[in-house]
This record gives structure tokens, C-alpha cells and sequence, in this order.
């Protein structure tokens, strides 16, 4: 009797706390469809289109040991089918639940998962596929968007795009658990990855959030510098779900070189919180003494069709010789094909590349546009020294030679790299890219808008390593590495160039494309039958490049590489 009481004590206690679990809807859209939700899809038609939302650890630790049980999203369905809702850690892994939908309605559809998944704390990423006849446009999406909310792929190719300008797609998540009652973290902490050993500034920028039941009041944020507090916020009436944003900053006389640590830490005035492992945040930081000499990266959308084209490349021409830190490449891609599109170089246009003429320095965002690449305005050339002078700023920690030989129908490639102390800290994920680049293509047909121009400029005819590059074995700081390229017979041998340059490996899942270019070396191509001693030669013909493989506008008394030649001036 005993036994039954106490079995019975123990069911009545879980129905308890079963009861008191609560539902939510975890999502950055309106419960309800709005009217001005907008339509997106891909032209054409496509095998399998997806899209997604992140539900970051900072949220999901409010949740955890609770469970996801349904999947809300929200479509034109006109023109779609085959829909299958699901969740994963990573956009780029296998899905932890998955589960087909069946037929879907105009609007919001609620699919309940025959098996919820069990809430760890960690990224959520909550999404659906379907797939998309010719011409429809069924993804919606409405409200603020943030690099959470408007993830969307074709054939599993992800790209945010919040980036441009898409709001937060209608992607909800029902979470079933007991939430604290009094529960404060740190959501968010953003500071420079990068100071100088004298006289830094160091900011952070907080946002903290209230993930219990009542209002929040007496909350300390405290900020801390190698786990010492240097400074303190005091924060009251922090509502259910609100959200605040604090900064702080500080001047350093002298900070040592190497790695630091930034952090920000929230907690109760004479109250504990329930939840204390969403209760700091750190991050990493460095500080350097010198940094190597750096090359900008410009990468230059471009096409034969395109008739804006020759106005930018006046603009180019007349900022990028003056300078011996751009390296300049050209992709004819984003605008309609032509006889030098390279199709290797396609994916580039994910970095923002709506069409032509388009430029992109070191793969990252200068100035005010929204992605790394953006689109010139003719004749801005103090925009354009504006541009390059930001690319040109951000400090070096590694630096590239590079090497190259003709013969036989080979090219032979040695890159060798050195770098800070600090290097593999600070990039811990960081691959080599080479292209090969060709001066001086005849084009079989005029360019647009210009049709007495036929002779193009650094062209990329090659990606031996692909966008995204291959993986670096250091050797502590150094490393080389080796390629044999075949000729290709449409190349002219004595106009190559190859540029090869460093950069972070794409974010984890994140949907981004390849990461910024940390620093890029080019040469050019030395036949192997190229003349031992110098020849004098006129310049007007052709460009003119140092030893170092850099472009020259104004040379002056010396030894210089002119139509793959080496010349005495």
C-alpha cells in the first residue's frame, strides 16, 4: 500500500511539473502574417530551395531541457511541393529532426513533430525545403531582419540575406519548458579583435537580456579586462524578453603584446540567478607592436556586354596605379557571360554581386554598403581612394612571396608565408587561395559602350585552389606550399601573373561565403627561355610591374618585368 501511495506521490509530482512547462514561439517574425509580407524565390527553376532562421545559444540556454514540438512557417504555396520542415546545429550538417509536411496552405502552416528534440542550450537552426516550379515566389518575410533571421539556399548553397536587405523570413519555432524566474544574460559582446600595444582604446559594446518571468531589477554588468573589473553599469526594470544595449570604453597607456581577454559578466544585487551559464561572455583579443607590409585584394566584376563598364575602368585606372599596395584582378561575372568568364568564380557573387561594374576590397565591407562588394559611381574618385585607404588600414600579422616558372606547358608555383607569433590565434582557420591572372586579352568581339576597346586586364583564367582556398600546414609561423599548373593554350604565357593571397575560412554554417583576405602577394610568370640580360623597351605598349610582381605607373631608372619581359628602363 505503501509502495502504491509513493508511486502515486511520484506521478502527481511529474504531472506537476509537466503542467508547469509553458509554450513559446521562438522566431523574429509576427505571430500573425502580415500584409506587406514580401515574396522571394529564385529565377528559374530549381531542384530544392531552403530556408532557415538561428536561434543563437544566448536564447536557447533560457529553454534548455525543454523541447522543440512544432515547426511554424509561413508561404505563398502556389508553385511549391515536396515540403519538409527540420532542425539542425549547423546549416551546413545533417538535420537532427526532419519530417515531411505533406500538403501546404497560403499562409502559416504548423507541422507537430512526431519527435520533438530535446533542447541542449546550443545554435538552432529551424527550417523548411520545398521544392520551387519555374517563375514561383513563395519564401516570406516581414519584420526586422538581423544576421539571424533570413537564411536562404538553393541546392543546399547558403547565403544570409540579411545582407541584402531581406527581412526576417516567417520561421517560428514552438518550445515547450520551464523557463527561470530569474534569469539574466549576456546576449551579446562586440569589441575590436585588433589594438595597438600603446595608447588603445578599448570598447565594448553589451547587450544583455532578461530571460525570466517578472521584471528584472538592481542587475550588475560588470566588464572586465583579463578577469580584472575595470569599470561597472548598473541596470533596473529590465521587462520579460527586453533587451539592453550598453557600451564602455577605455584608454590603455601600454597594454603587453599578445593575447587578451575581454569580457562582460551580468548578475543580481543580493539575489541569485537561476541560471548562471548564460551569465558571461568572453572574448579574445590582440595586441601587436609592428605588423607586416599589407596588399589590398581588389577583385573587379566586370563584363564585355556590360556598357557602364569602361567608366569604371577609367576610375580604377586612375586611383589603383598610384598605389603599389592593390593588387587588381577581374572576374567576368554578374552580368551576362562572355568569353572570359571563368565559372570557378561564380560563387563570388554571393559576397553581393548584383551585377557589373562591381569591385570588392579584400572581401570585406568599406564605407557604407551593406556587402563586400558594391557597385562605383562613375568619376567618384576621391569615394574610390576613400575605399581603398580603408582596405589598406587594417594591420597585416602574416605575409605571402610567391614564385613562378614556366616549361614544358607547366607552371610551377612556390608560395611561401611567415607570420606573427599570434597569427594562428587570431586566424586559427586560415587557407590559401591562388588565382592565375592574364594582362592583355584580345577580346573577339567589342566591349559595350566602347566598342574600339578590345584589350582586357587582369583577368583571372584560373582558380587552382578554388574560392574558398585550400588548408595551410604552419610550420610554427611559416609555411610553403607547391603547384603545377597546366598552360592552357589560350594563355598568353608572357602576360600571366599569379596572385596569391590568405584568408579566414568560411564561419561554420553561418551561410557566408569565403572570409576576408588577410593579406595577398602576386608575381609575374618567368618563361622558362626569358631573357637573362635586360632589353630596352618602350613602356607605352604594355604594363609595367617591379620585380615584386607590383604594377607601376611611373617608373623610374631601374630593372622592371614589362609583357613578361625583363626590361632595363
Amino acid at each position: 500500500m505503501k509502495k502504491t501511495l509513493f508511486l502515486l506521490a511520484c506521478l502527481l509530482m511529474w504531472a506537476t511539473c509537466a503542467s508547469a512547462q509553458s509554450s513559446y514561439r521562438l522566431g523574429y517574425c509576427p505571430d500573425e502574417l502580415p500584409a506587406d509580407a514580401q515574396a522571394y524565390g529564385v529565377s528559374g527553376a530549381t531542384n530544392r530551395l531552403s530556408a532557415a532562421i538561428c536561434l543563437p545559444k544566448s536564447k536557447m540556454l533560457r529553454y534548455k531541457g525543454g523541447s522543440v514540438k512544432a515547426i511554424r512557417f509561413a508561404v505563398k504555396a502556389e508553385g511549391l511541393s515536396s515540403a519538409s520542415v527540420w532542425l539542425r546545429s549547423n546549416l551546413n550538417e545533417r538535420s537532427r529532426v526532419v519530417q515531411s509536411v505533406g500538403t501546404m496552405a497560403d499562409g502559416w502552416n504548423e507541422v507537430e513533430l512526431t519527435r520533438p528534440l530535446e533542447i541542449d542550450g546550443n545554435d538552432l537552426y529551424v527550417g523548411y525545403t520545398v521544392a520551387q516550379a519555374e517563375g514561383a515566389k513563395g519564401i516570406l518575410s516581414a519584420g526586422t531582419g538581423t544576421e539571424y533571421t533570413s537564411f536562404i539556399a538553393t541546392d543546399n548553397q547558403w547565403q544570409d540575406m540579411h545582407r541584402f536587405g531581406v527581412d526576417a523570413l516567417l520561421i517560428q519555432a514552438v518550445v515547450e519548458a520551464n523557463v527561470p524566474t530569474r534569469d539574466v544574460t549576456v546576449v551579446s559582446l562586440d569589441a575590436a579583435d585588433l589594438q595597438p600595444a600603446e595608447n588603445a582604446l578599448i570598447s565594448w559594446n553589451v547587450t544583455i537580456e532578461n530571460l525570466g518571468q517578472p521584471t528584472a531589477e538592481r542587475i550588475k554588468v560588470s566588464y572586465l579586462l583579463d578577469n580584472a573589473e575595470v569599470s561597472a553599469d548598473q541596470v533596473s526594470d529590465l521587462a520579460t524578453e527586453e533587451t539592453r544595449a550598453l557600451s564602455f570604453s577605455k584608454t590603455f597607456a601600454t597594454l603587453t603584446p599578445g593575447a587578451h581577454e575581454l569580457a562582460a559578466a551580468v548578475s543580481f544585487e543580493g539575489d541569485a540567478d537561476e541560471n548562471t551559464a548564460n551569465d558571461t561572455l568572453r572574448r579574445a583579443f590582440f595586441v601587436y607592436a609592428e605588423s607586416y607590409p599589407r596588399n589590398v585584394l581588389l577583385e573587379h566584376f566586370t563584363s564585355i556586354p556590360c556598357v557602364n563598364c569602361p567608366e569604371t575602368d577609367k576610375l580604377l585606372e586612375e586611383v589603383v596605379p598610384t598605389r603599389q599596395d592593390i593588387i587588381w584582378t577581374a572576374h567576368h561575372v554578374g552580368y551576362r557571360d562572355d568569353e572570359f568568364t571563368l565559372e570557378a568564380a561564380r560563387p563570388l557573387t554571393a559576397f553581393g554581386v548584383i551585377g557589373n561594374p562591381e569591385v570588392m576590397f579584400d572581401r570585406t565591407v568599406v564605407g557604407s554598403s551593406t556587402t563586400a562588394a558594391f557597385a562605383l559611381t562613375p568619376g567618384d574618385v576621391d569615394a574610390l581612394k576613400r575605399f581603398v585607404a580603408e582596405a589598406a588600414a587594417h594591420p597585416a600579422f602574416a605575409k605571402l612571396s610567391v614564385e613562378a616558372t614556366a616549361a614544358d606547358g607547366t607552371i610551377s608555383v612556390g608560395v611561401e608565408g611567415e607570420a606573427a607569433d599570434f597569427f594562428s590565434a587570431l586566424h586559427p582557420a586560415t587557407r590559401l587561395c591562388l588565382y592565375v591572372v592574364e594582362d592583355g586579352c584580345t577580346a573577339s568581339y567589342g566591349q559595350a559602350g566602347n566598342p574600339t576597346k578590345f584589350t582586357h586586364d587582369n583577368i583571372v583564367r584560373a582558380i587552382p585552389t578554388t574560392l574558398q582556398g585550400q588548408t595551410i600546414s604552419w610550420d610554427d609561423t611559416h609555411f610553403s606550399q607547391a603547384f603545377n599548373i597546366s598552360l592552357d593554350e589560350a594563355w598568353n604565357v608572357n602576360n600571366l601573373r599569379l596572385v596569391a593571397f590568405l584568408c579566414d575560412a568560411p564561419a561554420a554554417g553561418s551561410g557566408l561565403p569565403t572570409g576576408a583576405v588577410l593579406n595577398a602577394a602576386q608575381t609575374s610568370l618567368t618563361p622558362a627561355a626569358a631573357i637573362a640580360a635586360p632589353t630596352q623597351i618602350s613602356t607605352a605598349s604594355s604594363a609595367t610591374y617591379d620585380l615584386q610582381g607590383r604594377r607601376v605607373v611611373t617608373p623610374r631608372q631601374g630593372i622592371y618585368i614589362v609583357g613578361g619581359k625583363k626590361v632595363a628602363l
